[in-house]
């Protein structure tokens, strides 16, 4: 192409193969929830959206901000942060696009106290997913009792989202990433039918590179 170099190039096209393919994988392009951290950009958010896609993750408050002024409605702020100055940040962008849901994260009984301080009525577009941590050992909470304490806690808060899990520690040929995959499923299906049994339907957000 006749263009100055260096420069950075995203190619249009094998964007979109890529996104046809992960689609294919996951069942449904309803069912991707891509991260903005890949790009950081805003014509990106546009074009996924015409292509289906309806919900986002994020890194930061500032890539919250990026894919909301792209026009996504469907936000989630993948990190169970407790910084006062960024669930500030958070929910005054929840309360600049009220018509966007946005979702946070917790995993621990500190990171939901932060966010009771900071959460006011008006914030009705806002709910929480508790962190899982399946391995990696950086956020999260245990599958376990530990993340269940944690859901009712968010529960009685009323703004219970579901879960959260995220296995970039997982490493192998294909069959032991199958297996360790297979594992956390397992883990995370546990907690999903103890909130049946209380009569709670949930759902899960997922995924790496590998599942």
């Amino acid at each position: 192409e006749p263009v100055s170099t260096p420069c950075f190039v995203i190619f249009e096209d094998n964007v979109l193969h890529n996104l046809t393919r992960t689609a294919q994988a996951a069942g449904s392009i309803e069912r991707l929830m891509p991260h903005v951290k890949t790009h950081r950009a805003p014509w990106i958010v546009k074009l996924l959206m015409t292509q289906g896609v309806g919900a986002f993750k994020c890194a930061t408050p500032a890539e919250v901000e990026m894919a909301l002024g792209a026009g996504a409605t469907r936000v989630t702020w993948a990190y169970p942060a407790v910084s006062p100055a960024n669930l500030t940040r958070f929910l005054s962008l929840a309360r600049t696009f009220k018509d966007a849901r946005l979702t946070g994260m917790v995993d621990s009984a500190q990171g939901l106290e932060a966010w009771k301080g900071q959460i006011s009525a008006e914030d009705d577009n806002v709910d929480i997913r508790v962190d899982l941590d399946a391995g990696m050992g950086r956020t999260g909470a245990p599958i376990s009792s530990v993340a269940l304490d944690l859901a009712a806690k968010v529960r009685i808060f009323a703004r219970f989202a579901g879960w959260h899990v995220y296995d970039g520690h997982i490493k192998g040929d294909r069959d032991a990433r199958r297996r360790q995959v297979a594992n956390i499923a397992e883990g995370v299906s546990g907690l999903q039918a103890s909130l049946r049994a209380d009569g709670v339907v949930s759902d899960v957000v997922a995924g790496g590179s590998y599942t």
